[in-house]
């Protein structure tokens, strides 16, 4: 394990460094580099291609726009005819026919479910919209006995899962795959510039990185940790950077997404054991994994595990690095890295 003091009030979320104004005048991008960007899944997304060469680069972005609107709309809640939203709304106790893009990913979390000890829930969704973090409006600070009723709907064991097929077995389940979405977003757009014939790229989505080849100085990828106050704009400081070759990282964190009607600003982050908001003091994980889809609900996992638990959990996965950020005291942080995690460059 390793440790450093942060005396910064800050929290860690990944940004690019190149075409972003961090540390510009060491990380020059060259002629031929293009970055492609635009909106999905409620949040930003930057593509940057350092030597796209003759690629039809239109062509490539509307095959990214039509793959993003495709993973929309299976996955998304907010959407009433998404598959995931239909599937939510059908009934307990049934067999309901699923795709194949979403029996894979769902089998992908159902795993991971079962590998956290249930930290990583995707049957989590009752507990999301009780405290107003879902697709409904209206948001009340819930009670106890709101929040008990709310955990009987919840619990990957309960979600049976066939062929290309699935079966609710409690009333009331909701899926949500908020805490993977992005990431599996990265992982098929990735494969998707691969398929175009091209090695070198980063593709980011809300903050979750894939990385792959060398950066437009022919360099390996360097990526930002940010250093927020809170509701500071995105990027606006920066604790240091990485350098990564080809990975995948993403960061969850409980310092910008919260309801300003609960009182006590628990995060979006809910524990499905306790079905409370966080309220840690463990202000964000940043994870290193093979796909994004992992380290965006590996993420999420080790914000509930806490820091100490989740150190310990992550020394003993192959493949998988992480690092958390705790706070310590008034603008006063503790870094903490697991064995393999890459050390952060000043």
């Amino acid at each position: 394990m390793k440790r450093n003091i942060l005396y910064l009030f800050s929290a860690v979320i990944i940004f690019f460094l190149i075409g972003l104004g961090f540390l510009n005048h060491r990380f020059q991008t060259s002629p031929q580099a293009q970055t492609l960007q635009g909106w999905t899944m409620g949040t930003e997304y930057h593509i940057v291609l350092p030597d796209p060469g003759a690629q039809d680069l239109e062509g490539l972005k509307d095959a990214i726009t039509a793959r993003l609107e495709e993973i929309n709309q299976i996955f998304s809640t907010w959407r009433e005819d998404s598959e995931v939203s239909k599937i939510n709304q059908g009934p307990y106790g049934k067999w309901i026919p699923i795709s194949e893009e979403l029996d894979v990913v769902l089998r992908h979390s159902l795993q991971l479910s079962k590998k956290t000890g249930g930290a990583f829930d995707v049957t989590i969704g009752p507990l999301v919209n009780l405290w107003g973090f879902g697709p409904y409006e209206e948001f009340l600070p819930p009670s106890p006995e709101e929040i008990q009723e709310a955990r009987r709907s919840v619990g990957y064991e309960h979600l049976t899962l066939g062929k290309r097929r699935l079966q609710k077995t409690l009333p009331h389940m909701y899926l949500d795959f908020s805490a993977v979405a992005k990431g599996y977003g990265v992982d098929a757009i990735a494969r998707l510039i691969e398929g175009h014939g091209l090695s070198h790229y980063s593709v980011e989505i809300g903050g979750e990185v894939v990385v792959k080849g060398l950066n437009p100085r022919r360099r390996p990828w360097t990526i930002g940790i940010e250093t927020p106050t809170e509701g500071a704009p995105y990027g606006a400081d920066f604790i240091s950077a990485l350098s990564l070759g080809h990975g995948a990282i993403a960061t969850s964190g409980s310092y910008r997404i919260y309801r300003e009607e609960d009182p006590q600003k628990g995060s979006h982050i809910i524990d499905p054991d306790t079905g409370e908001a966080l309220q840690t003091d463990l202000v964000s994980v940043t994870v290193q994994a093979p796909t994004c889809l992992e380290a965006d609900a590996l993420a999420t996992a080790l914000m509930v595990m806490g820091a100490e638990k989740g150190l310990a959990w992550v020394e003993k996965q192959p493949g998988i690095e992480a690092l958390f950020l705790v706070k310590k005291g008034p603008s006063r942080f503790d870094q903490v890295l697991s064995k393999g995690f890459p050390t952060p460059q000043k």
